[in-house]
């Protein structure tokens, strides 16, 4: 009988899926049982066991990995980029100290842009309704150019609670340039308006 060899893209899965140190063993027995089987049974029968056999074995005490088989050294590394660092900035102090500078502007930056934005975007949030709260301010032609101010007519609130439906309540402000600052007492407590 001619000697009739096992599924090729099992023996291929096989090969990729199982550790190089199991492989030969594993393949030779395989090939062993795969030799009776073809003369005992029919080759499309004979290939069925191999298919099943080798789909047996995926398992993960016997697969290799997958990620690589070399383990990186992080300490080691760590330490070349150090000792560069430190050879860099022993040689060219000068231009280390630009870029550390450049680099420590750049970071304060970016924090105080974020911090800003942040306090920027936290306006009026402790509301309920925050997302219906609006300030109305005054813009008018001062000398030739529009200028805007964070103050409006007194009765401007009362006067678009009448005239919009839309406008469930409103509330006057100060802001202390127009009016005279004082001194409430309160239980023996002074606080300045």
């Amino acid at each position: 009988m001619s000697k009739a060899n096992p599924p090729y893209y099992a023996l291929k899965l096989l090969r990729f899926v199982l550790r190089d140190s199991y492989l030969e063993e594993i393949e030779g027995d395989l090939e062993e049982i795969y030799q009776e089987n073809s003369e005992n049974h029919t080759v499309k029968k004979a290939r069925s066991i191999y298919n099943r056999e080798v789909i047996k074995l995926i398992r993960p005490s016997l697969m290799r990995r997958l990620t690589g088989t070399k383990k990186l050294n992080y300490i080691g590394m760590l330490q070349h980029n150090l000792l560069i660092t430190l050879r860099g900035f022993l040689r060219h102090k000068t231009s280390f100290l630009i870029n550390l500078i450049g680099l420590s502007t750049g970071l304060a930056a970016s924090l105080l842009i974020f911090l800003w934005v942040n306090d920027e975007r936290s306006v009026d949030t402790f509301h309920e309704k925050n997302d219906q709260l609006y300030r109305a301010m005054t813009h008018f032609q001062l000398t030739g150019q529009l200028a805007t101010w964070d103050y409006t007519s007194g009765k401007l609130g009362s006067a678009m609670v009448e005239a919009f439906p839309e406008v469930e309540d409103a509330v006057r402000i100060g802001n202390g340039t127009f009016k005279a600052n004082g001194i409430v007492t309160y239980d023996q407590n002074n606080y300045e308006t």
